[in-house]
């Protein structure tokens, strides 16, 4: 079990502090929620677990003495933020209202992992229990949207999809914008539910489980497949044994077997998926030439590029937002061919180019500062796995994957997962 809660003793503080801890990992599932008002990532969740870390650090500051996590946590998110804010400096800044942005995100980004660790590790009843019942309702939307689609209601699909996010899709949306997030949100409720932290019963947990994985797996993202691959692949670095015996096979196996089985009985809407057609281009031609062959997996590794040739031209950073300032001039002479397809056109052309990974996104803003501190957590994060429970191993595969592929501070779940790789105690 998660280290159980403080003693509640009566008080509006103490209910208060339960209140916002069930509502922030309640709302985790809901990515979506601002995203019809055109803000990208806009986690209710981020937003209130980021005010209500911003209330902790005021509260130890006040009283004049601050524990060693809060502290750390801290300093660290005031690092990024100055490495982030001080380019300004020395070098322009190319776009002054994208600085204030990048700035206000980064720190709400950052201030929220300091409200998902704080509830984690102190209230994990009421944390447990929003986040049993968020995963009831995201899973009940996908129970909807599929019967919707097994009886020829595409229409109504849309319109869910629409209300819930602005935006459609031919897989399965639920409560995100977009089917990769989709998928993220389901393989994160996976690892909580397979936990055996939550409080429900069996049934209920198989029933979520299955409905999860199947999700999953009808999103078909491959940033989604790859959050399992890469925690398999960990496992069987650390824990050979546990790799390999039995129950551990007889799971992984059950799970490609469902996998297989819903992949197989939605192949006609599956193949017709952009996802689809990106495999099937990538089976006829070279590895090399992968890049050339879908915008989206173009638009990603080019951004890569850019961001590794800005910041080594600007070591001390570029400041906070400034990389779709850069992205046209340091972009226009590399991977010429990729330029006409649609989504690198429209990162040349709208300036909505971001770095696509939100450690990118920390060093070229930040530089050199930035980048230094990211190291340290990794370096220190991955110290910690042999001594890690399978399920902070799992968190941990979790954000590196998610932090790897979205340069967004307002993912509610990879700072969730952050906070469970680094509160969990075993009982």
């Amino acid at each position: 079990m998660a280290s159980m809660p403080r003693k509640l003793s009566s008080g509006t503080s103490v209910s208060i502090d339960t209140s916002i801890s069930y509502l922030v990992w309640l709302l985790i599932p809901f990515g979506s929620i601002l995203h019809v008002t055109g803000m990208q990532f806009a986690s209710v969740s981020v937003l209130l677990s980021a005010t209500y870390g911003g209330s902790i650090i005021l509260s130890n500051l006040l009283a004049m003495r601050m524990t060693r996590v809060v502290a750390g946590t801290f300093l660290a998110a005031t690092g990024f933020v100055i490495a982030s804010a001080a380019p300004a400096l020395w070098i322009p800044i190319e776009d002054g209202p994208a600085y204030l942005i990048g700035l206000t995100t980064c720190v709400l980004g950052l201030f929220s992992l300091i409200g998902f660790w704080h509830s984690w590790t102190r209230f994990p009843t009421f944390v447990l229990r929003g986040a049993l019942h968020g995963i009831v309702v995201f899973s009940l939307i996908a129970v909807i949207e599929v019967l919707f689609i097994a009886a020829g209601m595409i229409d109504a699909k849309i319109a869910l999809n629409f209300v819930l996010s602005g935006e459609s899709s031919s897989r399965l949306l639920s409560t995100g914008f977009e089917p990769s997030i989709t998928s993220r949100i389901s393989i994160f409720n996976l690892g909580l539910i397979l936990s055996g932290l939550l409080p429900a019963s069996q049934n209920l947990k198989r029933a979520l489980a299955l409905i999860n994985l199947t999700t999953a797996a009808l999103a078909f993202s491959i940033l989604g497949f790859a959050i399992p691959i890469f925690f398999l692949l960990i496992m069987a670095a650390i824990r050979p044994r546990a790799f390999g015996g039995y129950r551990f096979i007889l799971s992984v196996s059950a799970l490609f077997i469902i996998s297989a089985i819903v992949v197989a009985t939605a192949w006609d809407d599956l193949a017709n998926t952009h996802a689809v057609r990106r495999i099937y281009r990538a089976m006829d031609a070279p590895f090399a030439h992968w890049v050339y062959l879908d915008g989206s997996v173009a638009l990603r590794i080019l951004s890569q590029v850019v961001a590794f040739n800005v910041f080594m031209e600007f070591p001390m950073g570029i400041g906070a937002g400034q990389f779709s300032s850069y992205f046209a001039s340091y972009a226009n002479g590399i991977f010429l061919p990729v330029q006409s397809l649609p989504e690198v056109s429209k990162a040349f052309s709208q300036l909505s180019a971001n770095p696509q990974s939100l450690f990118a996104r920390l060093v070229v803003e930040g530089g050199v500062l930035s980048a230094l501190l990211s190291l340290y957590f990794l370096v220190v994060s991955t110290s910690r796995l042999c001594a890690a429970s399978s399920m902070q191993i799992f968190f941990f595969s979790f954000f590196i994957i998610c932090a790897s592929q979205t340069a967004s501070f307002g993912f509610a779940n990879v700072w969730a997962a952050f906070a469970i790789f680094w509160g969990y105690k075993r009982a």
